[in-house]
């Protein structure tokens, strides 16, 4: 009887197990499908409005970097890609209301002659253990950021539902920017590589292969600090074996 009962509770686990796992895959679908959606729409440049702001409309109309058509972000559909100031390719969600812009001289300490490219490893704040993430691009004069992209393995959407699936099995995975990602009041850590014409080709070819073979995120086993640290050994640093640790402690020590 008991082995009788322990087959069928088996049985019941491991088939709501397939089913949750056939739900995961199939957002990994319809996450790939917004995805596609996002890269056929045209580009614009967002001013993200300040919560401090009482007229979202007044910062609408502030012209951006870009020179192209301004909007508010609050306007567009979460998954439209825009620009935010130096930043490129952001979903609209992610240019959210922001309390503290990132600084454009973070990498200021580490330029070198001839190495006009860079690869910063950021950590953040979160409603739990936080995010760990990468800003690349060019730098301008004196360490600036001149273009910027974000790249960072997190779970698709904003669902909490999702998220703490995650920490169970594999749910449907981003890779780009999400939101707090450009908020500096959320920063817990940095550290910055700058790189060469030739050494950033390489890094940037290996990171679109990341995005590109990413689909999914479980917080133990495919998580944001294990993405992050595989980008950080590609270019020949020294990054912690352990990922379930905090993205705090991983992004500090990316060291050479």
């Amino acid at each position: 009887m008991h082995t009788s009962r322990n087959i069928k509770a088996r049985a019941g686990l491991f088939a709501g197990i397939a089913l949750c796992s056939v739900a995961a895959f199939a957002s990994v679908n319809t996450a790939r499908a917004q995805d596609n959606n996002a890269v056929m729409l045209p580009q614009v440049d967002v001013v993200a409005p300040q919560p401090q702001a009482a007229n979202p409309q007044h910062a609408a109309h502030t012209q951006g970097t870009g020179g192209g058509r301004v909007v508010d972000a609050a306007s567009l559909s979460p998954h439209q890609l825009v620009n935010v100031g130096p930043f490129v390719n952001v979903p609209a969600e992610a240019a959210k209301p922001i309390g503290q812009a990132v600084t454009a001289t973070d990498c200021r300490m580490s330029v070198r002659p001839g190495h006009p490219y860079f690869v910063e490893f950021r950590a953040r704040t979160a409603a739990t253990y936080g995010h760990a993430f990468l800003f690349h691009g060019r730098l301008g004069p004196n360490g600036t950021f001149a273009r910027v992209e974000v790249a960072g393995l997190h779970p698709a959407g904003d669902s909490s539902a999702t998220y703490m699936m995650g920490h169970m099995i594999p749910v449907a995975a981003d890779t780009g920017a999400s939101w707090g990602d450009l908020d500096e009041q959320f920063m817990t850590a940095r550290f910055c590589v700058t790189l060469s014409e030739a050494d950033y080709a390489r890094v940037l070819k290996y990171i679109r292969w990341q995005q590109s073979h990413s689909p999914l995120w479980n917080a133990m086993t495919v998580n944001c600090t294990g993405w992050v640290g595989d980008i950080a050994r590609h270019i020949g640093l020294q990054a912690p074996a352990n990922h379930v640790q905090a993205p705090r402690s991983t992004s500090t020590r990316c060291t050479g």
